[in-house]
């Protein structure tokens, strides 16, 4: 329905701002674990690259569902 697509629309929104603004550093691409340019030697770094890969693993389904939604 139009509504749901509204409500779609708005979401797709309010979590494309979430990543770029919140997520998504400025100056460089996200990396997977084994991607790392550094390696990952103590748990601080280790728990980092973790979460780094979980909100690449995050951004790269929502652009899937986006190219989903767009078609």
């Amino acid at each position: 329905s139009i509504q749901c697509r509204r409500d779609a629309l708005k979401i797709a929104e309010i979590l494309e701002d979430v990543f770029v603004n919140i997520y998504l550093p400025e100056n460089r691409r996200l990396f997977f674990i084994n991607q790392q340019p550094n390696q990952v030697n103590t748990k601080q770094a280790a728990a980092l690259a973790f979460v780094e890969e979980t909100v690449k693993q995050l951004y790269s389904n929502f652009i899937d569902l986006l190219q989903v939604f767009d078609t």
